[in-house]
C-alpha cells in the first residue's frame, strides 16, 4: 500500500475513514424512492411521508395518514410503528417546523432543476391515467 499526501495508507478503509471523519455542512437528508419524496431527516429526526411496509424493494410505496416521526438515535432500525409511534409522535409535532423549512427550500430548487419525468412502473392503470392527464393538459394548452 502506498502513502497519501496526508500520511494515510492508500486503501479503501483508510480513505473512507478519512472522508467520513469530516463534518458535513449539511444537517439534512432527503429520501427519495424513484421520484417520490418519502422522508426528510434533520439531525437525529426523520419524518417519513411514505414507506414500503414490509421492507421489500418492489413493494408498493404507501403514504402515511400523517407523517411518521422517528428519532433515529432511539430507534435506529425504525421498528417503532403503529399505535406506540402514533402516541409518541403527538408530542413531537415541533419537528415538523424545520422539516417544512427544508421542504420549502427543496421545492424552490425545482424552478431551476425540475424533477425528472416518471419511470415505467408495474401499475399499468396509473401509467394510463397519467398519460391521459398529460394528453388532456396538452389539449387544454393548445386551445388557449
Amino acid at each position: 500500500m502506498s502513502k497519501t499526501s496526508d500520511g494515510l495508507e492508500d486503501d479503501f478503509e483508510c480513505h473512507f475513514a478519512h472522508i467520513s471523519a469530516r463534518k458535513s455542512a449539511r444537517n439534512h437528508l432527503l429520501y427519495y424512492d424513484e421520484r417520490d419524496l418519502t422522508a426528510i431527516r434533520i439531525g437525529p429526526w426523520k419524518v417519513s411521508f411514505a414507506s414500503k411496509r414490509s421492507g421489500k424493494w418492489d413493494d408498493a410505496l404507501l403514504p402515511y395518514g400523517r407523517p411518521n416521526i422517528t428519532n433515529l438515535l432511539m430507534d435506529p432500525f425504525e421498528r417503532q410503528d403503529g399505535d406506540v409511534n402514533r402516541a409518541w409522535t403527538e408530542g413531537k409535532g415541533w419537528v415538523y417546523l424545520p422539516v417544512l423549512r427544508v421542504l420549502q427550500e427543496h421545492l424552490e430548487t425545482f424552478k431551476e432543476f425540475p424533477p425528472r419525468p416518471g419511470t415505467i412502473q408495474g401499475d399499468v392503470t396509473r401509467m394510463i391515467r397519467d398519460s391521459m392527464s398529460r394528453i388532456e393538459a396538452a389539449k387544454r394548452a393548445g386551445a388557449n
